[in-house]
């Protein structure tokens, strides 16, 4: 199980922000290119959370082996919770951690139900809530599945990004929540 608590990313647009912005919502899917990982911003770009750490919200993955098998399919399930939760979002990237390779894609994503699919842009793959997927389960919680294919060659160590967002459901750019985390596995020994 990999988590990421209270994750300050509002980079002190909150206060540039006026109060009547609205933004347009990301109810289908997100825009790609947000997880945090290699340079790339995340979903506080547009959705401005207080500067203060997020004690209440979380952020898991279940599913990311610690050590990977050429290959082999990994079931992911992606688990948003915040108290005020009533609109969620998420996405995910496997990527080559170092190497030649390094950023890169690492291995397939492939969603499994409804409420994710994955979108491709620029050699990499995002995974990624839909319209279905953004509307939270009973309890302020959110769940996706995704599957991972692991690299054909154990070559090098893969990163997962993953970002989360725990919106408020009021359609504006304030008061949502973002958290983020990195996970990392590594090839199997042989």
């Amino acid at each position: 199980m990999r988590r990421a608590t209270a994750v300050a990313l509002g980079l002190g647009l909150a206060a540039a922000a006026p109060a009547a912005v609205r933004l347009a919502p990301y109810p289908d899917e997100p825009p790609v290119g947000m997880t945090g990982g290699f340079g790339e911003p995340t979903c506080a770009v547009c959705h401005f959370p207080s500067s203060a750490p997020d004690s209440a919200g979380s952020l898991v993955v279940h599913g990311i082996p610690r050590s990977y098998a050429p290959g082999a399919e990994y079931e992911l399930s992606i688990d948003l919770a915040r108290p005020d939760l009533a609109r969620a979002g998420f996405a995910l990237t496997a990527r080559f951690a170092a190497g030649p390779d390094s950023a890169r894609q690492a291995g397939a994503l492939a969603a499994t139900g409804a409420d994710a699919t994955v979108t491709g842009a620029a050699g990499v793959l995002y995974a990624h809530h839909t319209a279905a997927g953004a509307r939270p389960r009973p309890h302020q919680r959110a769940r996706w599945s995704i599957r991972w294919t692991a690299p054909a060659k154990s070559a090098a160590p893969v990163v997962f990004h993953v970002v989360g967002n725990a919106a408020n459901g009021d359609e504006s750019a304030l008061g949502d929540h973002v958290l983020a985390l990195e996970a990392e596995s590594r090839p199997a020994e042989p």
